[in-house]
């Protein structure tokens, strides 16, 4: 995988990506450079810089808004990066709603209308992702909200929270 990260890195590709712990959210950006973990030189009496794991890297990404970002390998979904004109978020796979789930959303909402933009017409008649499913939010009890129709589709893709 590494070997495709140096290939982009090459070519100046713009890559998507997600972090282990963070899959609701993708990030885009270049990389900008690539480097082995090293340990200090003189941890251990050693003369020269050891690599505390194989496959361990610290990679720089630079953002659309010119920031400068780090990420180590081992945080990254190493799965999950791809050139962002693949547009992930086209491919990412929506699922469905159960029942049971769309139930206990309205009970614990009292069946009313959470977004509350204008014109909302307070009866609770859908569910509303948090943060919607084409920025990788997924369909769980905490990303999922009772909404009107509304507001649900005023709201559209955008993150409100």
């Amino acid at each position: 995988m590494i070997e495709k990260l140096k290939k982009y890195k090459e070519e100046k590709t713009e890559i998507t990506f997600r972090l282990k712990n963070h899959q609701n959210y993708f990030i885009t950006g270049v990389i900008n450079d690539i480097e082995t973990i090293q340990l200090p030189h003189n941890i251990g009496g050693l003369d020269t810089p050891r690599i505390i794991e194989e496959g361990k890297y610290l990679i720089t990404i630079l953002l659309p808004n010119k920031i400068k970002t780090f990420f180590y390998s081992y945080e990254m979904d190493m799965e999950s990066i791809c050139p962002s004109s693949y547009n992930p978020i086209r491919f990412f796979i929506r699922e469905q709603i159960t029942e049971a789930l769309r139930n206990k959303i309205f009970e614990r909402d009292n069946y009313e209308c959470q977004l509350k933009l204008d014109g909302c017409t307070k009866k609770a008649e859908c569910c509303d992702h948090l943060v919607p499913v084409s920025c990788g939010g997924l369909s769980t009890e905490e990303n999922l909200v009772a909404a009107c129709n509304h507001c649900n589709l005023k709201k559209s893709n955008k993150i409100l929270f």
